[in-house]
């Protein structure tokens, strides 16, 4: 049986993520590269900075306690590339 894919939902809209956009935090920063560690990671998600549903997606089920958080790179890539002034 094929896994759904995981559905963003933003505002009024609901937008399917790309799955070859979607990494694990460990992913995420080998291929980031330097200034983004597991723990910045998560405290820019903690924080508020990376949005749920634009940046990242919990792809656990509903009944799980713990998060198994998917990083959506192209989100990100886009995030860093514009400078911090027009953000």
């Amino acid at each position: 049986m094929p896994r759904k894919k995981p559905f963003l939902r933003n505002a009024a809209r609901t937008t399917v993520v790309n799955e070859n956009d979607l990494v694990t935090l460990e992913e995420c920063y080998s291929k980031l590269g330097q200034g983004f560690s597991r723990s910045s990671i998560l405290r820019r998600i903690n924080s508020g900075e990376y949005q749920e549903g634009v940046h990242w997606v919990n792809v656990a089920s509903v009944n799980v306690k713990n998060r198994i958080i998917k990083i959506n790179m192209a989100a990100i890539r886009e995030l860093i590339s514009t400078p911090a002034a027009f953000r």
